[in-house]
């Protein structure tokens, strides 16, 4: 537990330094999707929607 509290820092320090901007702050992400309530395959086609809604890009199938 140790190392992943120390890489959790490190991580946050790393966000921080190269952002200015607090890690795990809610306005700092474009998109957060829980694969473990979704399911993966679920969530793949929820980015495809928004790539193609935002950037008029079709996904290939």
């Amino acid at each position: 537990m140790h190392y992943i509290d120390r890489l959790d820092r490190y991580r946050e320090s790393y966000y921080r330094y190269h952002t200015g901007r607090q890690w795990k702050r809610i306005e700092n992400y474009d998109l957060c999707l829980d694969t473990a309530a979704m399911g993966l395959d679920n969530c793949i086609e929820v980015i495809k929607k928004i790539v193609e809604l935002r950037f008029g890009v079709k996904a290939p199938q």
